[in-house]
């Protein structure tokens, strides 16, 4: 999907790249269509996330693909809410809400089946290159889900000590 090298580039407007991660949270994950990813994604698509890092493979967006069906499967009833999306230059900012029920394993973290439902918050960066996502980077509130979930309890909460600031591995 990533055009040729030395094709021209097609040149977006930050309103495009905005409408363009509107449409694949939408595609992707609220209406559950796993084809369109390669659609969206160029093929060296690098996603920056310590909830769920990129992994390589050598089958263009492949990890993505996986990583929308681990969700869906999660979370059947997934749906990602757009709070905000706001564009400048390449990048476009997301405040999204994700909410679904728990009706399937939670492999990320080893969590069994609750049944339960969860709403949480997201924050992602993405970067568009070429009328495709590139890049983004990722925050999401895990703790509240998994909280809402019930496989972190708040007796484990009070008795995990004082947090400590997570600094990168060289």
């Amino acid at each position: 999907a990533t055009p040729m090298a030395g094709a021209p580039c097609p040149v977006t407007s930050e309103d495009e790249n905005a409408a363009l991660v509107r449409r694949y949270l939408d595609e992707a994950y609220n209406q559950q269509d796993l084809t369109i990813i390669d659609d969206y994604l160029v093929d060296d698509f690098i996603r920056n996330s310590t909830g769920s890092p990129h992994v390589e493979t050598d089958l263009h967006n492949a990890d993505d693909v996986a990583r929308v069906q681990t969700w869906l499967t999660a979370f059947p009833d997934l749906n990602i809410s757009v709070e905000k999306l706001v564009a400048a230059d390449d990048l476009v900012i997301g405040w999204m809400i994700w909410s679904g029920t728990n009706d399937g394993p939670l492999p990320f973290w080893g969590g069994h089946v609750t049944g339960l439902p969860m709403e949480r918050e997201s924050i992602t960066i993405w970067r568009i290159e070429c009328g495709q996502i590139a890049e983004n980077w990722i925050v999401q509130d895990n703790l509240t889900m998994l909280r809402q979930l019930g496989v972190i309890t708040d007796d484990e909460l009070a008795t995990i000590g004082t947090p400590t600031v997570a600094t990168p591995q060289p």
